[in-house]
């Protein structure tokens, strides 16, 4: 079984078999119920672990990966209360797969690579 934990932040209709994937593949996976739970319950039946928010889902990730909409919504799991980007262990690697524009993603990964020590870069 593989040893690094993946948080994952965004359980909609992409997110959700992406997550069952990577729970299929033998990773522990870390989420947290935002809009909906139905997601939470059909993977905790494949061993997701549920936790009450972002910042507790940065706190166990060794990769974080979000599937979230847009800028405003990576802002509120990535840096707002209780943020996952302020909990992230040294060495974290984070995966945005939303549709971001370049100048919001440098300054992200900017910001990631200066809090303690996360590993971010921007493409």
């Amino acid at each position: 079984m593989a040893t690094e934990c993946i948080g994952f932040i965004g359980l909609g209709d992409m997110g959700e078999p992406m997550a069952a994937h990577i729970l299929a593949a033998g990773y522990p996976v870390v989420s947290c119920a935002n809009r909906s739970r139905a997601a939470i319950e059909a993977l905790k039946a494949d061993g997701l672990e549920e936790v009450p928010g972002p910042g507790d889902v940065g706190a166990k990730a060794d990769i974080l990966i979000t599937c979230v909409i847009d800028e405003a919504q990576t802002d509120a799991v990535l840096r707002g209360p209780n943020s996952a980007l302020s909990a992230l262990k040294p060495g974290a690697v984070v995966i945005i797969t939303s549709t971001l524009s370049p100048t919001y993603s440098q300054a992200l990964a900017e910001e990631a690579g200066g809090s303690g020590g996360v590993s971010a870069t921007s493409l």
